[in-house]
């Protein structure tokens, strides 16, 4: 019985051995960038139930999303904060629709889905992330927004989108009639494209 355990542990020494090594080479060649990861990399935007985050997409200086009520019931006193990668990108401002669409811009954009008033707070390129605000009730089945962020990394101190680029968002809300507050998080990691 001894003979077979010792077996078995010098078999797993020398392949464990082996095993890592072969894994730090790997790790070697993806931190000096001779592995593309990026080509592995896929398109992901989930948040948790009861939204639906879609017409996602980044570019090496552009990224955009859109998120919309599926709760199965009507919400007020929405807000959206976005963090990440975003916080590169410049300031967001409220045009009107065909410009957005159209990509006539050169500045951020964003697009109210419904017929909401949102507020946009703190969203520059100094601020750590941006709310998206709306005291207006928001729909079940209503697109909230449609978000493009433009021009990130285009300042002196930041780089344009690489490989990937990613956002975390929260989303607070209240549900019908209730008096308190609800919270939903999600992420969107894209590939550039």
């Amino acid at each position: 019985m001894n003979r077979k355990s010792q077996a078995a542990m010098e078999f797993l020494m020398n392949y464990g051995w082996a095993i890592v090594i072969l894994l730090a080479a790997l790790g070697g060649l993806m931190y000096f960038q001779v592995l593309d990861v990026c080509g592995i990399h896929v398109n992901r935007c989930f948040v948790e139930d009861g939204f639906t985050c879609s017409n996602y997409k980044t570019t090496p200086e552009v990224f955009e999303l859109s998120l919309t009520n599926n709760m199965g019931k009507d919400l007020s006193m929405v807000s959206v904060k976005f963090t990440g990668d975003i916080s590169q990108c410049y300031q967001i401002t409220v045009w009107p629709p065909e410009d957005c669409i159209q990509d006539l811009l050169e500045k951020s954009c964003f697009i109210p889905g419904g017929t909401q008033n949102w507020d946009i707070i703190d969203c520059s390129i100094y601020a750590d992330g941006c709310i998206l605000r709306t005291d207006d009730v928001v729909k079940n089945g209503e697109n909230m927004f449609h978000v493009r962020f433009r021009s990130c990394g285009m300042t002196a101190s930041t780089e344009p989108f690489n490989c990937k680029a990613s956002t975390d968002f929260e989303i607070t809300y209240q549900i019908g009639g209730e008096n308190y507050l609800h919270k939903a998080t999600g992420k969107a990691s894209l590939k550039v494209e």
